[in-house]
């Protein structure tokens, strides 16, 4: 539901699924998996998706 809102609201959605993600525990670890090389906000921004106040913003549903 909350990523149909953020859609619709114009938003990009990234969705992982947590039993495939479980073992990452911090950004470091979120680059290794995605084998970025800058931070990930950073290499979100050069994907040409753009985000109002450069942040990166996570929901974590349990």
């Amino acid at each position: 539901m909350l990523a149909v809102s953020a859609r619709g609201g114009g938003k990009e959605v990234l969705l992982l699924d947590a039993r495939r993600v479980e073992h990452i525990k911090d950004e470091a670890d979120l680059r290794r998996f995605f084998s970025l090389t800058e931070r990930v906000n950073k290499e979100i921004g050069r994907s040409n998706v753009s985000y109002a106040d450069e942040s990166l913003r996570s929901r974590l549903d349990t």
